[in-house]
């Protein structure tokens, strides 16, 4: 399991389907698919279900992607308080050497 994975399996959900969240994600579908399934495979257990549609695969979360969901955002939230501490520090904390730059989680979305 990887922050990686976790962030498509949030973008996912939030985009509704695979395709949607490949451009949110700006990566090709099959990344997110792949991403999504070797997920899956870490946890053994289905995380979301994939049925065709007009636009690529609609997704829904089962019970498991549902709390796994929840704790993805929780995690990215950690993520986005660490940056923010970070950058209340980086003018009496920096880091010897280096100049003063932004921390960046690489959160792509909100959600």
């Amino acid at each position: 399991m990887t922050l990686k994975q976790l962030e498509y399996l949030r973008v996912a959900v939030t985009a509704g389907t695979l395709k949607q969240a490949a451009k949110v994600l700006g990566i090709s579908q099959p990344a997110v698919t792949t991403g999504i399934s070797a997920l899956e495979t870490s946890l053994n257990v289905q995380l979301i279900n994939r049925t065709a549609g007009n636009t690529g695969s609609i997704i829904t979360t089962t019970e498991a992607g549902e709390k796994i969901l929840g704790y993805a955002k929780d995690v990215q939230n950690l993520l986005d308080t660490i940056a923010q501490t970070a950058r209340e520090y980086e003018k009496t904390c920096p880091l010897p050497g280096t100049k003063s730059v932004p921390a960046n989680t690489g959160n792509k979305t909100s959600g």
